[in-house]
């Protein structure tokens, strides 16, 4: 992360940074214990510039009620030294609910002004350059693709997801090399390096046949809307350049 910082203040030219910022739970709904949230760069590559795990549960002081009782002495002796997972208290959140509601006539009049407020153009500037947060739910994808939100997960998991995530997304997949060598206590195989040089590849391949797509669809429209403009000028044209001397029934 400290590499994508340096190469975000190296393309803007300045140490202030105009960033994207977004959370994620773990679960959807109220009852998750995990969320993550990132800080990413907005300049042409977006990269995770800082990340932070918030957890309302931990695995260590659930397990340690067992013995609450039974044993009380060992019991304040890992509730002391333990580092405790929990780093948020609170409600989870909800995310949105992408299922179609009827709401009575009364009901839209109270929340309309909400929404008028909402759409402001002094509320619209407070979105610098128009940005967006698409480069956010993107490295939420790929999180959550190592730790599945329909499994129960660990915050010390979550956190190696995580920092693998980043690695990732910033990198590359090759950049997790280093990370796996060092967990093993040996270098990674020849096929390991082989399947992750393979995955950078067709990442890159994907979004270069993506950006082609998008510039072919967007030359497609501005080639239609030239050629519909030429035919609605050639028709103005020939109106004004017909010989009424042909015309059927004239005479």
């Amino acid at each position: 992360m400290k590499n994508a910082v340096e190469e975000a203040c190296g393309e803007s030219n300045k140490r202030k940074l105009t960033v994207s910022g977004d959370g994620t739970w773990q679960k959807r709904g109220f009852s998750s214990l995990h969320g993550v949230v990132a800080i990413m760069s907005t300049c042409s590559s977006a990269k995770v510039l800082d990340l932070e795990r918030l957890s309302k549960s931990c695995s260590i002081c659930t397990g340690a009620l067992s013995i609450k009782h039974s044993n009380p002495t060992k019991y304040e002796e890992i509730k002391n030294k333990h580092k405790c997972e929990i780093t948020h208290s609170g409600s989870s959140g909800e995310e949105y609910d992408h299922n179609k509601h009827s709401l009575p006539l009364g009901i839209m009049k109270a929340i309309r002004p909400v929404f008028d407020e909402l759409a402001h153009p002094d509320t619209l500037k407070k979105v610098i350059n128009g940005g967006s947060q698409n480069s956010n739910e993107s490295f939420h994808a790929v999180l959550w693709s190592l730790a599945p939100k329909n499994r129960y997960t660990t915050g010390v998991v979550i956190d190696l997801c995580a920092a693998i995530a980043v690695l990732s997304y910033n990198e590359g997949d090759q950049s997790i090399l280093p990370v796996i060598a060092e967990l093993t206590g040996g270098g990674c195989g020849f096929y390991t390096k082989v399947a992750m040089r393979r995955l950078d590849e067709r990442r890159v391949y994907s979004e270069h046949k993506r950006k082609q797509a998008e510039e072919k669809t967007k030359l497609t429209k501005e080639t239609l809307d030239s050629e519909q403009g030429d035919r609605m000028s050639l028709g103005v044209n020939d109106d004004n350049s017909l010989d009424d001397s042909y015309i059927p029934g004239a005479y």
